[in-house]
């Protein structure tokens, strides 16, 4: 084993080089504008959740970031030594030849991702997120080796700029040895603190496929030797970038390892607790109030309309084998105090083979240390323990409250539904005594109230209304506060939810949670899992939410055979769950699809066909399937009253999909873009099986994410290809910033 040697550079005297000389500092200074470019972007214009092609830019881009980390920064103390004195085209072919070891070794890790995805992803409730752990618990204990190996506490050392290198390798001649370096050295990457590096290896993972992995996260390796082939073609001119650190370089591996201690603690911890832990810990808190993190990216997003800064709320759930996130606070101060004190036994038992002299000094800094690093064990256990926790629940208390006292713009005051007559039809001059409902009430955020368990309790009201679908139209609906569709209802993976349902229809109801896992006697079947909620009855509806994804909520009647008839009557709402790890694209926007058949006056037909409101149920299914329905909603209005989309070129948008209707298919259709399906029945699709469609079909009761990027500027419709319902109004307008549509 042979130190790798320090050269430094000669003048480049030779012709040849000479010649070369202009080429090179145009080459380093487009290398430069490559970096400067990826860290404005992965800064600025990225989100956590790129798609399609958009994930090898972000890969790029996140490892040209991680130069100053020390999984990447030790390799610039080999690659310039190495190619300085060799010549211009020499030195720069031994440069190159490093940086390819280096991205092929990295790129076995995105073999290992896919291998290890395909033999996961069939047995983890979490998926993706759940191998994105793995890898962070992996990423930490590398990292913590990393650290104790530099501080001498462990005998096994990783290669680094400090250690050797084998002799075989040694032996070779230029390229061959800056190759073989370059494949030995490019493990250090490997316990990289960058979170990129398990987002990656997590989104590769839920892939599961091998060729994409190899090259997604080759790519990635690409983006991390960039910067080190830039400070190579400096040294290659004459200026050694590194020199002025080498002369520090013992200190830096000390502050180096002292750094990876708390960063392989905080990787393993995030890994073995998930995310929730992050959140609940507080720790995420911290952090943002270091780097400003909100203001800085909510700057950004007004300045560079980037990506929407991810907000936080309180998270449950466990880490691996079920340990509770409480402990995990426990676990990252432990992992941090216990090198402290194996440092300074370390030292201590050291002291026997010191002089006199020397272990006199010796003694006095052990005195100082334990100090300091009692203070310091100290200070963790308070601030992580206690201090954090504590500080993110007042918060969260507080946010919640505030959400719940300040009502959104779309709540309603439903008294005036109170005084409904009994059961019987109604005809279109009996219509002239409800109330009439507009647009101005339509899709409110449903406010909710926290209990003191954590539960979320939202209140609705089912009641008799005209809703206006079109300036000038309307419709006798029932719906949910005043409105149709009724309020969304947004929450996290795993909250606890109770629903508080009062019944001010003229004849009972009940509430179905469609695609959400909820225990039988909530599943709100009437008949089979509950009795129907009478006029003026209350029922409350209690449940974990669960599993993520678009999910909705509608009616199921009084009885069988009354679904249908009162779900056309517009009882039916979005239910969101976000996954615990969600952060939103630029665009969320919820979509609901229904249909009318209006009869004169605004008589709504569901509640004429086959039976008086009061009749037996079974004749209301024969008529209510030879309905002719003539209008089409989006959200509860008809082109043009219904809201365009208004979007701004290069954002990412998402568009949920919820056909509520009864028995018509909607074949959506998207101009001028391509679309991902994400997510279908609101369970996600991994990213190898997302199809690239422009036109979707939606069978009643079915839901799909869709996602696409807005780079084609301009003025599109997104519409049914089922023309009838599109001209019967199912027609939803996207509007690029600056363009309006023809004569406006």
């Amino acid at each position: 084993m042979e130190e790798i040697p320090n050269q430094t550079a000669p003048e480049a005297t030779n012709t040849q080089d000479q010649k070369m000389r202009v080429p090179f500092i145009i080459f380093a200074l487009a290398l430069f504008t490559v970096f400067l470019y990826g860290l404005y972007w992965i800064f600025t214009q990225s989100t956590n959740s790129p798609i399609g092609a958009g994930w090898f830019l972000f890969s790029f881009a996140a490892g040209l970031s991680m130069i100053v980390l020390p999984c990447t920064l030790p390799l610039a103390f080999v690659i310039v030594p190495l190619s300085m004195g060799k010549g211009y085209v020499k030195g720069f072919s031994v440069a190159l030849a490093f940086g390819l070891g280096v991205a092929i070794t990295l790129s076995m890790y995105g073999i290992l991702a896919a291998l290890l995805g395909k033999a996961l992803f069939g047995f983890t409730d979490g998926g993706g997120e759940t191998i994105k752990n793995i890898f962070y618990t992996i990423a930490g204990i590398f990292a913590l080796v990393f650290a104790l190996g530099e501080l001498g506490l462990l005998k096994a050392r990783m290669p680094s700029y400090m250690g050797a290198v084998p002799g075989f390798i040694q032996k070779r001649k230029d390229i061959a040895k800056a190759l073989m370096l370059g494949l030995f050295l490019g493990n250090i990457g490997v316990g990289c603190p960058h979170p990129a590096t398990p987002i990656i290896l997590g989104q590769i993972g839920v892939t599961h496929d091998v060729f994409y992995g190899w090259l997604l996260f080759f790519v990635h390796a690409v983006g991390r030797v960039i910067p080190l082939l830039f400070l190579a073609v400096l040294g290659i001119l004459g200026v050694n970038a590194t020199k002025s650190l080498v002369k520090h370089k013992d200190s830096i591996a000390r502050a180096t390892a002292w750094g990876m201690v708390f960063v392989g603690a905080f990787l393993f911890t995030l890994g073995f607790f998930s995310h929730d832990w992050w959140v609940n810990s507080g720790s995420h808190t911290l952090l943002e109030e270091i780097t400003q993190e909100a203001r800085f990216t909510d700057a950004l997003n007004e300045r560079f309309q980037s990506a929407v800064a991810h907000r936080h709320g309180l998270e449950e759930g466990a880490g691996f084998f079920g340990a509770p996130l409480w402990l995990g606070n426990w676990v990252l101060v432990v992992l941090m105090a216990i090198p402290l004190w194996w440092y300074w036994f370390f030292r201590r038992n050291r002291m026997s083979s010191l002089s006199e002299t020397e272990r006199g000094a010796e003694q006095e800094a052990l005195r100082s240390k334990a100090i300091l690093f009692a203070t310091a064990t100290v200070l963790f256990a308070l601030t992580f323990i206690y201090v954090l926790p504590q500080r993110f629940l007042a918060q969260q208390a507080a946010l919640e409250a505030q959400e719940h006292a300040v009502p959104s713009a779309g709540s309603v005051d439903m008294g005036d539904m109170h005084d409904m007559d009994a059961m019987g039809s109604m005809n279109a001059s009996d219509l002239s005594r409800l109330s009439l409902r507009t647009p101005a009430n339509a899709i409110a955020r449903l406010p909710f109230a926290v209990a003191e368990d954590g539960t979320k309790e939202f209140h609705l009201e089912a009641g008799e209304f005209r809703w206006e679908y079109a300036k000038g139209s309307s419709v006798h609906a029932w719906g949910y506060n005043g409105q149709v569709p009724g309020p969304e209802i947004r929450v996290m993976e795993g909250d606890r939810v109770r629903v508080v349902l009062t019944n001010n229809l003229p004849e009972a109801t009940s509430m179905h949670w469609h695609g959400i896992d909820v225990p039988y006697t909530q599943d709100g079947v009437p008949g089979f899992s509950q009795v129907a909620t009478k006029p003026g009855e209350t029922r409350v509806y209690e449940f974990e939410a669960k599993p993520a994804g678009t999910r909705f909520y509608h009616t199921h009647g009084s009885s069988h055979g009354t679904e249908a008839m009162q779900l056309d009557m517009g009882l039916a709402g979005a239910f969101i769950i976000e996954p615990k790890n969600f952060t939103r694209p630029d665009k969320d926007i919820t979509l609901i699809l229904d249909e009318w058949a209006v009869g004169a006056g605004g008589t709504n037909m569901a509640a004429t066909m086959g039976h008086d409101m009061g009749d037996a149920a079974p004749s209301a299914g024969v008529g209510h399937a030879m309905m002719d329905y003539g209008v089409f909603t989006v959200n509860g209005r008809t082109f043009p009253d219904v809201p365009a989309i208004s979007v701004k070129e290069g954002e990412r948008v998402r568009l949920r999909l919820i056909n509520a209707g009864t028995s018509t298919i909607h074949p959506m259709h998207l101009h001028g873009h391509q679309f991902k399906v994400t997510a279908t029945d609101g369970n996600p699709v991994p990213l190898a099986a997302q199809l690239t469609k422009n036109t979707i079909a939606l069978n009643p009761g079915e839901t799909y994410d869709i996602e696409f990027v807005a780079e084609n500027p301009g003025v599109w419709v997104f519409h049914c290809h089922e023309l009838h319902h599109a001209g019967g109004g199912m027609i939803m307008p996207i509007l690029y910033e600056g363009y309006k549509p023809l004569g406006q």
